[in-house]
């Protein structure tokens, strides 16, 4: 996650340098708009094969009408992983421009491009190989909610005042935090506590929250994307 946390700044640069190259629905500039949601929506990034088995939708098998566009602002609300509905919305100006022309196209899912005058659908390989070709071969689509997760848990435990002088006093700071994050990332109790990196509660806790601080700093982009916002209504920086 450190490695990841060091490549972001370049990637939020070319993501934003993509998306304001003109006003069509190119295949890079759409291709940016999907990795800006992925780093600002808290996405899975969702794989055909398992939206076809019916184990729910991800960013790259969302369809055209999962989504609303108002202003900025983007609704998404669909079944994810296991059929669970999730709502959440994305405050992205440079992104509602793009999905809104997506939007209205023919054709069921929502990422698509235009290549002459046909539309082209874009799958979830076509994000990663973007994003690789942009960040580097080790890192992976999965890595935005791995590094979200730890950001949003930092942050967490670094809200307490008091230190947390007691085994108990921070254990039960790390499990708030823990249903914080899955509350966030819309997990499963089963699957919340594997996505956080371990690192963020052990340097959190015994530091005071010092570096989650310098985390949250981490997160806020050069290029000004906006907020994700889940279906408690709470808004996340991330």
């Amino acid at each position: 996650m450190i490695r990841f946390g060091a490549a972001l700044p370049s990637l939020r640069r070319h993501v934003a340098a993509d998306l304001r190259a003109g006003e069509e629905p190119t295949r890079d500039r759409v291709l940016a708009c999907a990795v800006r949601l992925l780093d600002v929506g808290l996405f899975r990034i969702g794989g055909e094969e398992y939206a076809e088995e019916g184990g729910g939708l991800g960013l790259a098998t969302i369809g055209r009408r999962h989504v609303r566009v108002d202003g900025e602002v983007l609704t998404f609300d669909y079944p994810a992983k296991s059929g669970v509905r999730r709502v959440h919305a994305v405050a992205d100006a440079d992104c509602a421009g793009v999905i809104e022309a997506l939007r209205w196209r023919r054709g069921e899912t929502l990422l698509a491009h235009r290549d002459g005058r046909r539309w082209v659908a874009l799958r979830s390989d076509d994000i990663t190989d973007y994003l690789k070709a942009r960040i580097g071969e080790e890192f992976s689509a999965k890595d935005f909610r791995t590094w979200n997760a730890t950001v949003l848990a930092a942050v967490a435990l670094a809200a307490p005042h008091d230190p947390l002088r007691s085994e108990g006093a921070r254990r039960r700071a790390i499990d708030a935090a823990v249903r914080t994050v899955a509350q966030a990332l819309g997990n499963t109790p089963a699957s919340r506590g594997a996505r956080t990196s371990t690192r963020a509660s052990s340097t959190a806790t015994a530091r005071g929250g010092r570096s989650a601080a310098r985390c949250r700093a981490a997160t806020a982009p050069r290029s000004g994307p906006g907020r994700a916002r889940g279906s408690s209504g709470r808004s996340s920086t991330c």
